[in-house]
């Protein structure tokens, strides 16, 4: 009887291990609308932030989202993070936006850009067409510390705009993603 109880006590395990690992795994939410697209409502680069911030204070605003056909979306992130990593930061906030954008079967049309200027990712999914901004990291001076931060470490500001307009049909949207850029 006890190879009985350790088969059952075995498979108890392994179905609330899969219950566990399904629910920690983010589905897509649905649009807001039937003219947000998947991405707009999804992207989120806090992944990102979190693996070059230095310690547990963090900021952050947005993102904001509009109605309609134009939909704008801007978050900005408020931490301290090691001077020297900030090309290395620009550049994963690139590689994950490319990443997020072909994961919801984003096209991309244009790009441009580098770590110090930033990046413009022009983009079409669907019957919309859009336009993501990586803004440059700059320094932060209106955090007040106590205790200034320690040599190398720099309070910074990092910020992604996100514009999007979607069009009735999507024959509209692939003529407009060859003319149009949104900013």
């Amino acid at each position: 009887m006890k190879p009985y109880r350790t088969v059952v006590f075995a498979c108890f395990i392994l179905c609330v291990a899969g219950i566990l690992w399904i629910e920690s795994t983010p589905a897509p939410r649905p649009p807001l609308s039937p003219t947000a697209s998947v991405f707009l409502v999804n992207y989120d680069s806090q992944s990102v932030i979190d693996r070059f911030k230095c310690d547990a204070s963090m900021g952050k605003l947005g993102p904001s989202v509009g109605s309609g056909p134009n939909y704008r979306s801007e978050t900005a992130w408020y931490f301290a993070m090691r001077s020297d990593r900030e090309p290395l930061l620009m550049a994963a906030l690139r590689g994950d936006a490319l990443r997020q954008l072909k994961l919801y079967g984003a096209r991309i049309v244009a790009e441009k850009g580098d770590v110090q200027h930033g990046f413009d990712l022009d983009y079409a999914v669907g019957k919309s067409v859009g336009s993501l901004h990586i803004s440059p990291i700059f320094p932060f001076k209106m955090i007040h510390r106590r205790i200034a931060p320690p040599a190398g470490i720099a309070d910074v500001q990092a910020m992604v705009r996100v514009r999007e307009t979607w069009f009735p049909d999507e024959q509209s949207a692939i003529l407009a993603d060859g003319r149009t850029v949104i900013r």
